[in-house]
């Protein structure tokens, strides 16, 4: 795919023509919104993928939906679709860290600490969370309290 190779002008043009033939190809949609964030169109992207969430949309959609905001500079306006992501698909690399950045940009402190200790269950060699965490003062791992060892 001509994606995979880092061509995204060429794979944007050859898969829009393809929706143009198939406007409800939701394969060349998923592609053609992954490669046009990957190559920095990340408004158009974001224009897409309002429309695909307007209906029942997936864990994924809402996750590139706010990753797409959060490139836009737009920490509020991304909080909401990976908050959802994250209750659809907890276990997803990656959500996590991206809603804990919505947090954090928007100086929700506490709550993107947690964020970042949740990737870091699912992603527990996500260097993005714990540099998260080191920017806002907070251990890497929840502090334990352990019992006396029986000796």
């Amino acid at each position: 795919m001509l994606s995979d190779s880092g061509r995204y002008g060429e794979a944007i043009s050859l898969m829009q023509k393809q929706l143009d033939e198939d406007p409800s190809d939701p394969v060349v949609r998923a592609n053609l919104i992954a490669a046009m964030l990957k190559n920095g169109q990340t408004a158009a992207a974001e224009q897409m993928l309002v429309e695909l969430c307007r209906n029942n949309p997936n864990a994924q959609q809402l996750y590139q939906l706010g990753f797409a905001r959060l490139a836009l500079q737009q920490p509020e306006s991304a909080e909401e679709p990976l908050r959802r992501a994250c209750k659809m698909s907890p276990t997803s690399p990656g959500f996590h860290l991206a809603y804990g950045a919505a947090l954090q940009r928007q100086g929700k402190r506490e709550a993107a600490a947690a964020e970042f200790r949740r990737e870091l269950q699912v992603n527990p060699t996500d260097e993005q969370a714990h540099i998260g965490l080191a920017q806002l003062g907070e251990p890497d791992q929840p502090a334990f309290t352990s019992a006396p060892s029986a000796r």
